[in-house]
């Protein structure tokens, strides 16, 4: 198969790298980029040189792969990175690793090179954060790959069912005994099979679901309510199961943690997050699983458990290679001087999405930085009818401030159902116009635990403050106004309890 344009590009770059002395880089190529033509190229061009060469996955497939490629050399090794990475390896000239998954564990670390290239669609951290190589070549992300008309166009919905605040991390990802409890309600599941019914019958769905219990927690609710499902996990014996799903046998497979990377069914075109994750690799690498080009088809992305908004990353954004672990808050710039927010600009994309563009300038040095983001807006249930809102939803700016608004396609219903007001630091998002219309400490509750997550406080803390406001004898209103006011001049909530009312 001939190289396309980006490949060849990204071969060029890697050697290019190399050369300038770089000893371990990085190639991001995105879900469906052709990794294994890559390889191949690299390859043969090391082993005309007569270097030792070594290719490393832990994917199965990705290896049997490579070998089909060259079945007849001693002069490379191909393999799990689980099997050749227990001890330490001879020295290689070059050594290509599938994934970053390893990267910088005793696996890795075990196998020595001269030069080593890791191949990955997602080079960074839970948070985005760039992971640590001599260089990394952009070779193609997701975004371009559909620009290219190398991956299906995709179309996001987020659909707001439940509230994953109260969450605690678990090492990168959210604590899965917490997830199952908020998941598993039975509410949260019907919710999720109306959601089915709605946007997926007729379509290939994958449902990302918690461990192996809430799985099997949903095929229940699919089968009782008529509809034709599998899962598939590791606690099963899954020898048919994805066969029959490419056979067509039954269009919903609920996966734990099987599909998530390595697994290509081209035919898959709808994703459904019903596990929370705050992880964007693992985001990315879900969403990757609908995007692989079959004729003139979309992939769908419904998200059940407020995936966009934890990891705050839209599969239309591409990853930034500029941002470090290291980095220093984002009012300040890399010179030490203070970002001064000069614009922003509210960029429609669609009845369901827009785009936030900020540019900032530094006081001292006078650098311009400009950052756009995606948002989504989340799905709402109509309160006359209670049908879901996927539709005629539109948006107005004005003083400062854009208000959603839809007309319910069912019954006609008109109603603002959010509110995102600009200040000078970010645009920040007031709760639904209902929930501030109640005028009961719920609001003030849900306030504070924004506050706290702004703060990076435990969401438990939230309670404490409520509890004072309360003792206080402080109104519902007071309490609103003295959270907004901390707020948008960005100090702790915490200033509350110390003498803010004073």
């Amino acid at each position: 198969m001939q190289l396309r344009p980006y490949q060849t590009k990204a071969i060029l770059e890697a050697r290019q790298s190399l050369a300038k002395g770089n000893k371990n880089i990085c190639i991001c190529l995105s879900v469906g980029a052709g990794k294994s033509l890559i390889c191949k190229e690299i390859i043969q061009s090391a082993i005309n040189k007569n270097s030792k060469v070594g290719f490393f996955s832990f994917r199965t497939v990705l290896v049997e792969q490579i070998k089909n490629y060259f079945p007849n050399t001693n002069n490379i090794d191909i393999g799990t990175l689980q099997k050749f990475g227990k001890t330490e390896t001879e020295l290689y000239d070059l050594v290509i690793v599938d994934e970053k998954d390893f990267h910088q564990t005793k696996l890795k670390n075990n196998i020595k090179a001269k030069y080593m290239i890791t191949l990955s669609g997602t080079p960074v951290d839970a948070n985005g954060n760039v992971l640590e190589f001599d260089d990394i070549i952009e070779g193609v992300q997701l975004p371009d790959l559909i620009e290219l008309g190398f991956a299906k166009q995709i179309k996001v919905m987020s659909i707001s069912h439940v509230d994953t605040s109260g969450l605690k991390k678990q090492g990168s990802d959210f604590h899965k005994g917490q997830a199952f409890e908020l998941m598993d309600k039975a509410t949260v599941k019907k919710d999720i099979v109306n959601t089915y019914n709605k946007y997926c019958i007729g379509r290939r769905t994958l449902l990302f679901a918690i461990d192996t219990k809430h799985a099997e927690s949903l095929k229940e609710e699919f089968l009782s309510n008529g509809i034709k499902c599998e899962t598939i996990h590791s606690k099963k014996n899954n020898d048919n199961t994805l066969k029959n799903f490419e056979d067509g046998k039954f269009n919903l497979l609920i996966n734990v943690a099987m599909i998530s990377v390595g697994v290509d069914i081209p035919s898959i075109n709808t994703i459904i997050f019903a596990r929370p994750m705050c992880s964007i690799p693992l985001f990315i690498q879900c969403v990757g699983r609908a995007t692989r080009k079959n004729g003139n088809d979309y992939a769908l992305i419904l998200d059940c458990a407020e995936v966009l908004k934890r990891t705050n990353h839209h599969p239309l954004q591409k990853l930034d290679f500029t941002k470090k672990k290291t980095q220093q808050k984002s009012d300040l710039c890399h010179c030490g001087g203070t970002l001064t927010t000069i614009e922003k600009e509210i960029i429609p994309i669609d009845s369901l999405s827009y785009t936030l563009r900020t540019i900032k300038q530094c006081n001292t040095c006078k650098n311009v930085i400009e950052d756009e983001q995606i948002k989504v807006i989340n799905i709402l249930q109509c309160k006359n009818c209670l049908q879901p809102i996927d539709r005629n939803i539109s948006m107005q700016i004005k003083d400062k401030k854009i208000e959603f608004t839809y007309e319910c396609g069912n019954c006609g219903e008109l109603e603002t159902v959010r509110e995102v007001i600009l200040t000078e630091n970010e645009l920040k998002e007031i709760e639904y116009t209902e929930r501030m219309q109640r005028g009961d400490w719920v609001t003030v509750r849900e306030m504070l635990k924004d506050s706290c997550r702004r703060c990076q406080y435990n969401w438990k803390y939230a309670e404490r403050l409520l509890e004072y406001l309360q003792k206080s004898n402080k109104t519902i209103e007071e309490s609103i106004e003295a959270i907004k006011d901390i707020d948008s001049k960005g100090h702790k909530i915490s200033r509350l309890l110390y003498g803010y009312f004073d």
